[in-house]
């Protein structure tokens, strides 16, 4: 059934009746009683026809508008439905309000659904303080009856609250039998808060209590007249078919668990580029109703659009330079692993072009050249490569570097041929650098130069340094469209010509 907010109606025809509910006297309250009072439909009309005719309203058009609508919001049309607690409203409107407190209009539909799940969260939290509550907490009964005892041990700590409002009612009414099992209600005082100055009948046949007011149609709670009847006819505890489990304490003691697996939250591209799509149409138009003010501002918007469009176009183009080499990448890994031994030095003799991949630094003749460029140095009876004496004399070929291993280089063998020999240069011991990777040399190969210092010095020349692992200096960006702006130009706050300041202003040592 379908009905309109009864508070809302009766602010508002409160805000329009006013003035002529103020030039009235009795009116309002011959009103108020019309409307909350009316047990049945029957009662309504008759009380209607009665407040139009004493006041003279069959031509006011708010009364009118009222009578026609009065099935949707007057409560003895819905008297007999279950509106739990409403006479307004509110309950919609309380959650609307808590609604905006964590979402935003402008929000995209996943930040809806994560806040959407903040607020349940919070929903949650409060129930189980409410549980926490009705557990652990003992509060005070208003009276001594068996009754409102056993109220507290079934209902929920929030309705049991609502039942002892509705419980301490029963003191402003006094009971008179009328009759087998009809007991009248009349109130001791001139109006009881919100029943009114009418009396009220109790039926009391076969175990069963029913009350004009149709409170516990409405609400699922006993009304005042019926408790007044328990206590007058010795009802200890409420009838089981008078508790709704609803308002129980164990009515979600059995709750389902969700049994669907939780999915990663990952928006999908296409719903990204949709959802980008929808919020930067929403703002170009706010944008575009603003460029069509003038000719100025559709200058400016077709400037920054100009500027956008190359900004795009570079980054395009950068993302495709991307593509192309993570493509290249892709497509040399399967040669490098079809050919491990590819670049790695022979073990069974020594490189003539190869730097060493591992081991401790090491200074030593440099490497010969290669066969192509130059001839091959001759060598000795043992292999070697004679050294140049320190008087001056460079030899032609340089001796190949031996190979080094992990636990350190490996000395050349001593042999007769090496004692007559030329003394060769003295050998240094460098620290490897802490920056590098202990894998790779701290040192490429160096060799001995002593033609380019004096005859008893000799100086170590690098030859063929490694590549270095960084990457060098940052490149300048170039700076987009919109930040290229002319140079602002500083201006003398006293004589207002440009190239000096008010220091060294010549008019200010003037004055």
């Amino acid at each position: 059934m379908h009905r309109n907010c009864h508070w809302h109606i009766m602010k508002k025809a409160n805000e329009k009746l006013g003035p002529f509910l103020g030039r009235h006297p009795g009116l309002a309250e011959n009103f108020n009683e019309c409307i909350n009072e009316s047990m049945s439909e029957d009662e309504f009309e008759a009380r209607w026809a009665e407040m139009i005719a004493k006041w003279q309203l069959a031509e006011h058009e708010t009364f009118l508008w009222l009578k026609k609508y009065a099935k949707y919001w007057v409560p003895c049309y819905y008297r007999h439905r279950f509106f739990p607690f409403l006479q307004s409203t509110q309950r919609s409107e309380g959650f609307n309000v808590a609604l905006k407190r964590y979402i935003n209009p402008h929000n995209s539909i996943k930040d809806f659904v994560k806040q959407y799940e903040k607020l349940q969260q919070r929903i949650l939290c409060k129930e189980g303080h409410n549980d926490y509550r009705t557990d652990e907490l003992e509060p005070e009964t208003w009276s001594p009856f068996p009754i409102e005892k056993h109220a507290l041990a079934v209902y929920t700590r929030p309705v049991y609250h609502r039942f002892k409002l509705e419980f301490a009612l029963i003191g402003c009414y006094n009971i008179q039998p009328q009759g087998n099992n009809f007991y009248q209600l009349v109130p001791n005082n001139e109006k009881c808060y919100p029943y009114g100055a009418r009396y009220y009948m109790v039926n009391a046949n076969g175990g069963q209590f029913n009350c004009e007011c149709c409170k516990y149609e409405r609400d699922g709670l006993l009304c005042c007249h019926v408790l007044k009847v328990f206590t007058h006819i010795g009802v200890d505890a409420i009838p089981e078919q008078y508790i709704l489990r609803r308002w129980t304490q164990g009515a979600l003691e059995t709750v389902v668990q969700p049994t669907i697996p939780a999915k990663d939250d990952v928006m999908p591209e296409e719903s990204r580029q949709k959802l980008r799509f929808a919020n930067l149409s929403t703002k170009f138009v706010a944008l575009a109703k603003q460029a069509i003010a003038s000719d100025q501002h559709d200058a400016i918007a077709r400037r920054h659009i100009r500027e956008m469009t190359t900004e795009f176009a570079q980054l395009n183009k950068v993302k495709r330079k991307r593509k192309t080499t993570s493509a290249s990448t892709t497509s040399n890994a399967p040669e490098q692993s079809a050919n491990p031994n590819s670049n790695r030095t022979s073990t069974s003799a020594p490189s003539t072009h190869q730097k060493p991949s591992s081991g401790p630094t090491r200074i030593g003749p440099a490497p010969p050249p290669t066969t192509s460029n130059r001839q091959q140095a001759p060598r000795s009876a043992s292999g070697h490569v004679p050294t140049a004496h320190a008087t001056g004399d460079v030899p032609s070929a340089a001796q190949p570097a031996p190979e080094t291993s992990q636990q350190g280089p490996i000395a050349p063998p001593h042999s007769s041929t090496m004692a007559h020999s030329a003394p060769s240069a003295p050998t240094h011991q460098v620290r490897p650098s802490k920056k590098k990777k202990p894998t790779e040399p701290d040192f490429p190969y160096v060799q001995q130069a002593s033609d380019m210092v004096g005859p008893s010095e000799e100086a170590m020349v690098i030859l063929d340094p490694p590549r270095s692992n960084t990457k060098g200096r940052k490149k300048n960006r170039y700076p987009g469209g919109i930040e290229l702006h002319a140079k602002r130009t500083i201006l003398c706050s006293v004589c207002g010509v440009p190239g000096h300041n008010s220091a060294t202003c010549t008019n200010s040592l003037k004055g």
